[in-house]
């Protein structure tokens, strides 16, 4: 398939390609076929190829963001998650370390936010640092020191559509164990249909089915390259998906007016004000951002100016 500058855009096009030639592969192809070849300038590479490819060819492979947000939410009636100091201590606990046995630097890009780069009004947000020093103070200061009278088992659903979630949710055990002095014991970790978590995170369950779980681990998708998709799409207290049960506050203020504000910049800045009462290092934790999963990217570098997130932009490259 060949695609072509269209002569009629109206807009102003900075990059000097006149077409693109684009190639599908019914299997898998190895980077290194890609890397050697003089007749193609970019490729994605597979999942499975990719630690591989980065190490043989670390000069042509990027390792971006595919777009998708791996989280974890909280069921807000819940007892002693609907606490937010008691959200803020498990959150600010990890550090991506804690995932070196389950997770290869390939897999993953940890997150400190909720917004990816490259969007239309991404937020200059800092996002919240890992301090066990505040975590230990905040579970204490509701009265859980080494997750002390903790008055019931904490459930943890994941998906169970692949084992990395599971991994993932053992993980976290350990790490709030080691560092908070729990017994594992405290948390029932089960993997479930991911059908099941989409209604949990959604709070479309039948109650007499039982009850949601404090914990649960989710992702996020956004149908558009908008900061909006992001914060308001998904955690909006009147019409966001996830819905945690978090009462709606300032948050939701600050999402309403970057709504209507037409300036990108002032739109940003609303954003990260929100993203900071949201995730910041006092926030209230609704959701607590791990990492997004990963995409291979193979570019030689005679190509330049090539969007890594979102769909290609071919008018941009030169």
């Amino acid at each position: 398939m060949t695609l072509a500058r269209n002569s009629f855009w109206p807009d102003e096009i900075s990059g000097n390609v006149e077409a693109v030639e684009i190639t599908f592969f019914d299997e898998a192809t190895p980077a290194s076929t890609f890397a050697a070849s003089d007749q193609i300038a970019f490729a994605r590479i597979d999942s499975d190829d990719l630690a591989e490819a980065s190490a043989s060819h670390p000069e042509q492979v990027n390792v971006v963001n595919n777009g998708t947000l791996v989280m974890l939410g909280f069921s807000h009636e819940r007892a002693v998650v609907n606490q937010p100091e008691v959200r803020r201590a498990l959150a600010l606990s990890i550090e991506p370390q804690d995932f070196s046995s389950v997770l290869m630097p390939t897999d993953a890009l940890f997150s400190n936010g909720i917004t990816p780069p490259g969007i239309v009004a991404t937020p200059e947000y800092a996002g919240f640092q890992a301090n066990l020093a505040q975590a230990l103070s905040e579970i204490e200061a509701v009265g859980y020191p080494n997750c002390a009278n903790v008055p019931e088992v904490m459930r943890f659903l994941v998906p169970n559509d692949d084992p990395l979630w599971l991994s993932v949710g053992q993980t976290l055990i350990q790490t709030w164990g080691e560092k908070f002095g729990c017994n594992p014991a405290l948390f029932e970790l089960s993997a479930v249909p991911r059908g099941r978590i989409i209604e949990i995170a959604h709070a479309n369950i039948d109650q007499e089915n039982g009850s949601r779980p404090h914990i649960w681990l989710v992702t996020w998708q956004a149908d558009y390259p908008d900061t909006a998709a992001w914060m308001d799409d998904m955690l909006h207290c009147d019409h966001g998906y996830l819905r945690t049960g978090r009462a709606c506050s300032a948050v939701d203020d600050l999402l309403n007016q970057a709504a209507i504000e037409p300036d990108s910049a002032a739109r940003a800045a609303l954003y990260a004000e929100a993203e900071t009462l949201l995730t910041g290092n006092t926030g209230e934790f609704p959701i607590v951002p791990l990492f997004f999963s990963t995409s291979g990217l193979l570019q030689k570098p005679w190509l330049t100016d090539v969007n890594l997130f979102g769909a290609a932009r071919f008018d941009l490259w030169n």
